[in-house]
């Protein structure tokens, strides 16, 4: 692990989405480098907890517990999702959709100029480096020119969000169940680039339900979310509970 110090932290969320509430005073931290495993029952709160983070406006954050999104030093709990993401997270959607007009080219471009300002190279050596992480994730090149995960298995979208990581190199990054759809390589694929970018700085939460990427990615810490609260937080033992007995005894 790169930093001791606290490098993303929220702290007093308690959230609704119109009248019901799905997040109830969660706070938990992550260190520079650091990698944190987010499980939970079906409706515990955890893709409500990344659409929180990201800045979904759909999700409403109450003023009660003093909340607060901090990233590598900066308040973000008042910004936007472009804010946010110029911040620097990423945020690798459960079910990524389709966009048809905008090419998987055009939206990579967009996404880096917004990230690192205009691309300094020419257009074909941007494409070149596009092509290069492409096969780096297993795809062809040819899929620059598609429209955005339209007609796309659910692998290949899967493939296409690690894609994107690697461009952008984000400060924090949320994987939103990222083993769905993918097979044993595509797990391990995962689990080489987590690997390289948490050794440059990035910190990852990875919310999943079962422990085959876990498998792959060996988490410093592990976070239950149950109705909406965090009921425990540890090491990879909590994952051996949870596999013997399910959430049950987790309260």
């Amino acid at each position: 692990m790169i930093g001791k110090a606290r490098f993303f932290e929220v702290s007093g969320l308690s959230v609704f989405v119109s009248e019901r509430q799905v997040l109830a005073n969660v706070s938990f931290f992550l260190k520079r480098g650091e990698v944190v495993g987010l499980m939970g029952p079906n409706g515990g709160g955890k893709s409500s907890l990344a659409m929180t983070i990201i800045g979904n406006p759909g999700y409403r954050v109450l003023d009660g517990d003093n909340p607060s999104i901090i990233l590598d030093g900066k308040e973000l709990i008042d910004k936007r999702i472009d804010e946010r993401v110029r911040a620097g997270i990423f945020l690798g959607w459960q079910s990524p959709v389709a966009i048809p007009g905008v090419s998987v080219f055009a939206m990579a471009k967009a996404a880096y100029r917004a990230n690192h300002g205009e691309v300094e190279t020419t257009i074909l050596e941007f494409k070149r480096k596009l092509e290069k992480l492409l096969e780096r994730v297993g795809l062809e090149s040819a899929v620059l020119g598609k429209d955005l995960n339209d007609s796309f298995s659910g692998g290949e979208k899967k493939r296409l969000e690690l894609f994107m990581m690697l461009l952008l190199r984000p400060k924090l990054v949320i994987l939103d169940e990222i083993d769905s759809g993918l097979d044993v390589d595509g797990m391990r694929l995962v689990g080489d680039i987590v690997g390289e970018m948490r050794a440059e700085g990035s910190s990852f939460i990875l919310i999943t339900h079962y422990r085959r990427l876990l498998k792959y990615i060996v988490p410093d810490r592990v976070i239950v979310l149950k109705q909406g609260r965090v009921v425990e937080s540890g090491g990879v033992e909590i994952i051996e509970k949870i596999e013997e007995n399910g959430y049950k005894d987790i309260n």
